[in-house]
């Protein structure tokens, strides 16, 4: 393992998406989120996703330069249509279309389609919440990506399929951004870019036994599956998985998972909702949320409220000798190794 300062990392991922043809505003938006995703920490989202991406342009199943598009069927709906660029301009786009709406309605709803690999959630969340709005959004990835086995299932059939719940609050919104698998496929692709095990509970073969060698979910065929949230009571994470996959993917007409996909990417469907559909004040709502959570944390010292603790952790980013060397590759028009 190599560090880097974010800097470099942010010139290489930049030159790459510029060799293939990503304008500019564009590649210095979708590298500085993933560079920002690994500075607080989550990696799951950060630089092993340029990759990712990179792939999926050289693939045909990206287009780098595509911008998304909105169109308005209702007066507080939208419809966002990723027309399959980078998934954290659809991100902005749902964002800036969720604030926008409830300025003036106080439940809006905002339906995603054909738009790449969102990244955190929790982006949408805190900058709605800070917005003052709440937000309840589910997310699927349009039949693709089919690694989570259902609840006494043999194989895989669902993708881990995130759900957000956001409310305001101060200072830090309440933000929940979760998968409805044990943990994101991110943290297993991170276990397996790093040669390591993962922890028992997370993968599973046919016959539900532990499997902790993460090698055998990207075989292929796999050999091993996501398991749904829940442990034990995984047949709650399963039905979390299945509501989500039917309102991100039938709802709101984006795609769903069934045995003949050819599609992949993400689809969603984002609800907003204004204080003011209760009719009230957005500084009584903020109060009463602050004292919910001052009665949590009374609880103890280790109490930690969801949305707050994110802060820039460290001043390099860590990556294997191999990885950096692609990524050199990429930005210098070289095969990669």
């Amino acid at each position: 393992m190599i560090e880097l300062p974010p800097s470099e990392v942010l010139d290489v991922g930049r030159r790459a998406f510029l060799r293939i043809g990503t304008p500019a505003d564009i590649a210095d938006r979708v590298v500085g989120d993933l560079v920002a995703n690994e500075v607080v920490g989550v990696r799951s989202h950060g630089i092993l996703r340029l990759t990712d991406y990179l792939q999926d342009a050289a693939a045909g199943l990206l287009d780098v330069a595509a911008r998304p598009a909105v169109t308005a069927p209702g007066g507080a709906v939208r419809v966002v249509d990723g027309q399959g660029g980078f998934g954290v301009l659809a991100a902005d786009a749902v964002t800036a279309n969720l604030c926008e709406l409830l300025t003036v309605h106080p439940v809006c709803a905002v339906a995603l389609t054909n738009a790449g690999h969102l990244g955190r959630l929790s982006a949408i969340g805190t900058a709605v919440a800070r917005h003052g709005g709440a937000v309840l959004g589910f997310v699927n990835y349009l039949g693709a990506g089919q690694r989570v086995v259902p609840w006494q299932g043999e194989d895989g059939r669902l993708c881990t399929n995130p759900l957000l719940i956001s409310v305001p609050a101060e200072p830090d919104p309440f933000v929940l951004d979760m998968s409805t698998s044990t943990v994101s496929e991110g943290r297993i692709r991170q276990h397996w870019l790093d040669g390591t095990t993962v922890p028992g509970g997370w993968l599973v073969d046919a016959a539900g036994a532990e499997v902790t060698d993460p090698d055998r979910l990207y075989s292929d065929p796999p050999t091993a599956f996501m398991t749904p949230l829940g442990g034990d009571h995984g047949y709650k994470g399963f039905a979390l998985g299945v509501a989500v996959e039917l309102l991100a993917g039938v709802i709101s007409g984006a795609g769903y998972v069934r045995a003949d996909t050819d599609r992949r990417g993400n689809g969603g469907l984002f609800i907003g909702i204004s204080p003011a559909l209760a009719v009230r004040a957005g500084d009584e709502v903020l109060r009463e949320v602050g004292a919910v959570r001052s009665h949590l944390e009374a609880s103890s010292p280790a109490v930690h409220w969801p949305g707050s603790g994110r802060t820039s952790g460290t001043d390099t980013i860590r990556l294997s000798q191999r990885r950096w060397r692609t990524l050199l590759a990429h930005a210098d028009g070289k095969d990669p190794l």
